[in-house]
Order: C-alpha cells, then sequence, then structure tokens
C-alpha cells in the first residue's frame, strides 16, 4: 500500500492511497491427502466377512423385512445400510464407492483445483482520493467542504461448473467447478462528498 499526502494550503488536504493485496490457495487439503493415504489400504481391504462371527455370516448379504437389499460384502461395493446409498437409487449413488466419486470426491478435487489460485472475493487492486477544504475567512469561516474517489477492481465470486464423468447415470452431471473460468462481479466506484460546520 502506498498513500501520499499533499496540502496545497494550510486548510486544505489532499490525500492518495493505492494498494494492492493477492490471497492465494497453498497446500490444499495436505491433511486430507495423508489422512486418505492413510485410510484407504483399509477401505480397499474392509469385507464384512472378516468381522462377522460365523453365526452372522448370512448377514454380508441380506434383505431387509421391509423388502431392502443390503450387501456388506466389500466396503467399497456396499449398499443398503443408509438411506444415502441403495442399488435402485437413480443419482447414481447406488454403492460406497460411487457415493464417494459423486459426492465427496469432486469437491476434494475442487479444492485441490483451487491450490494456486486467488481467493475468492479479494478485490486486487484499489485506491482512493481524499479532499477536504476548510474555510478560514469572509461569511462561510467555520464551513468545510470535502469529498472523496474510491474505486476497487473485480473480484471472483465463483466459478463455472463442469462435468467430472464420474457420474455414469446422469450424463454431464455438474459436480465440479471449473477453476479456469471464474465469474467475476464488477469493479466498484464510490463518491462521498460532506460539508461541515465548526463553531
Amino acid at each position: 500500500e502506498v498513500q501520499v499526502t499533499y496540502n496545497p494550503l494550510p486548510n486544505w488536504t489532499m490525500k492518495l492511497t493505492g494498494g494492492k493485496q493477492e490471497t492465494r490457495y497453498s497446500d490444499v487439503l495436505k491433511e486430507y491427502t495423508a489422512w486418505y493415504a492413510h485410510r484407504s489400504p483399509a477401505w480397499d481391504n474392509a469385507r464384512a466377512a472378516d468381522y462377522l462371527l460365523p453365526q452372522y455370516q448370512q448377514y454380508a448379504n441380506y434383505t431387509t423385512s421391509s423388502g431392502g437389499n443390503v450387501n456388506l460384502a466389500n466396503f467399497w461395493d456396499s449398499y443398503g445400510f443408509t438411506p444415502e446409498i441403495g442399488i435402485d437409487r437413480t443419482d447414481g449413488c447406488t454403492n460406497v464407492r460411487n457415493y464417494f466419486n459423486n459426492v465427496v470426491l469432486p469437491q476434494v478435487n475442487t479444492a485441490i483445483d483451487l491450490d494456486g489460485r486467488l481467493a475468492p472475493g479479494q478485490r486486487r487492486f484499489r485506491w482512493a482520493f481524499l479532499t477536504n477544504y476548510v474555510f478560514t475567512q469572509s461569511a462561510l469561516k467555520g464551513f468545510a467542504v470535502g469529498g472523496s474517489q474510491r474505486w476497487e477492481d473485480r473480484s471472483v465470486i465463483g466459478y463455472y461448473g463442469r462435468s467430472s464423468g464420474a457420474n455414469t447415470l446422469i450424463p454431464n452431471y455438474i459436480d465440479r467447478s471449473d477453476v479456469n473460468r471464474p465469474i467475476y462481479d464488477s469493479a466498484n466506484w464510490y463518491t462521498d462528498l460532506w460539508i461541515s460546520y465548526t463553531t
């Protein structure tokens, strides 16, 4: 930020301020990446048969009293144990793997894609000019007039969407942000005027 102050007269002040700020995403989801690398081998190998006692092995794959199908043979291909994951779902969440690909992975990938990008809502450049004049004589003595003009740069407020292709049941299902196509709001101008009187 740079600020310049100039007083043409003792009773006349001017100030010009300009600034640049830039905040970027960095090291996005480092903790998640490490956590996933640690947990995914357990998920890849998790099978109900390895944990159920012999007398309960039939519950690795069964039909509920209401007619719902439950399959717990292995973790990634399991379904039916929660309403969000079912073999008959039309949104593609027919098992844990598809749920993860349709719901979790797009959010993870979008966050990773943002690494190095400008943070949304931030205005990179801005400047402001302010002036104030105080009347020291004549009938206007004691009065002051002034004003300011401010400008701020446009900012990213979001991104257009795109399909990752993970959901094969719904063609062109938009589940991910296209970080190469940001949506900007407009730059802003602000004008302030004032008058004051000091006794």
